[in-house]
């Protein structure tokens, strides 16, 4: 990955639905050089795609919650996390090294909701506890702020 494949990714990350031509105007290279720079990338595996930041609470829910699972001595990671992935508004599934072994992230309308879905979770044999931590953060998959991030080193130039 050079400068340029790294000057793109910055500007999809601030905005992923920006226009290669602007892409291209902002860094100084052909709006085809972009596109196919950014098709590169996709075939690469380093992006899997450009998204929207939904604010959920827009469309009835109010909030997302973390379940940390702790797993049993029937624990089977791949038919653990496919049942949990099959889950409704169960986005997230992370197994974790330490004192829990799986991480879900849910979005909740209201307290039934987390009930109906820790129940389902807690119910299998493979799952000895579930612990839950609830946020009213709404937006989905992250916020804006998040874009921020300095994804790369900054470039470093000869003196």
């Amino acid at each position: 990955m050079d400068k340029i494949d790294r000057a793109i990714l910055k500007e999809l990350v601030k905005n992923p639905q920006k226009p290669f031509q602007q892409i291209s105007e902002k860094i100084g290279i052909a709006p085809v050089t972009a596109q196919l720079r950014f098709e590169k990338l996709k075939k690469k595996g380093a992006v899997h795609g450009t998204f929207a930041i939904i604010d959920l609470s827009k469309i009835g829910f109010q909030g997302k919650a973390f379940l940390l699972a702790k797993a049993s001595k029937y624990y089977d990671a791949e038919t653990t996390i496919d049942y949990m992935s099959q889950i409704p508004n169960v986005f997230l599934i992370s197994e974790l090294v330490g004192v829990y072994d799986l991480l879900a992230m849910v979005v909740f309308r209201n307290t039934a909701d987390i009930r109906e879905i820790v129940n389902k979770i807690r119910s299998l044999k493979a799952i000895e506890k579930v612990e839950i931590s609830l946020t009213d953060e709404v937006n989905y998959p992250l916020k804006k702020e998040f874009t921020d991030i300095q994804l790369f080193e900054e470039e470093k130039t000869e003196t």
